[in-house]
């Protein structure tokens, strides 16, 4: 552990506490508890690339709903996000590619895919 952490409290709302669990490559943990009775974790490592103006990065790991008094929990794997124009021209970020939540009692029955198109190079911004 590196001791690099932050840490917000909200009463009545929420605790956050986050921490950087390492340096090479980045890694930060995070579990977020509501006082309303859900719980909200992850993993957080972020594979990024860079091409023709485009910043493209997704998190590698998944991140965890929880609602202790129903007893149910998700998983939730998100879609892809781009930062466009960076060198030229306004930026704008879009998300692109699928993203799932899935509710780990049945995995294979019950489950969200949500599919986020390109916007296309023609598109107004």
């Amino acid at each position: 552990m590196l001791g690099e952490t932050y840490e917000l409290i909200v009463p009545g709302k929420f605790t956050f506490i986050a921490e950087q669990v390492s340096h090479h490559p980045p890694i930060t943990a995070f579990e977020n508890r509501g006082d309303a009775g859900y719980l909200r974790y992850n993993t957080s490592r972020i594979k990024a690339s860079f091409s023709k103006g485009a910043l493209t990065f997704n998190n590698v790991y998944k991140e965890y709903f929880e609602f202790p008094r129903y007893g149910e929990k998700f998983e939730f794997i998100p879609a892809n996000k781009s930062i466009h124009n960076l060198i030229i021209g306004q930026p704008y970020i879009e998300v692109w590619g699928k993203s799932y939540l899935i509710n780990q009692a049945c995995p294979k029955d019950q489950y969200v895919e949500v599919e986020y198109f390109k916007r296309g190079w023609s598109a107004d911004s």
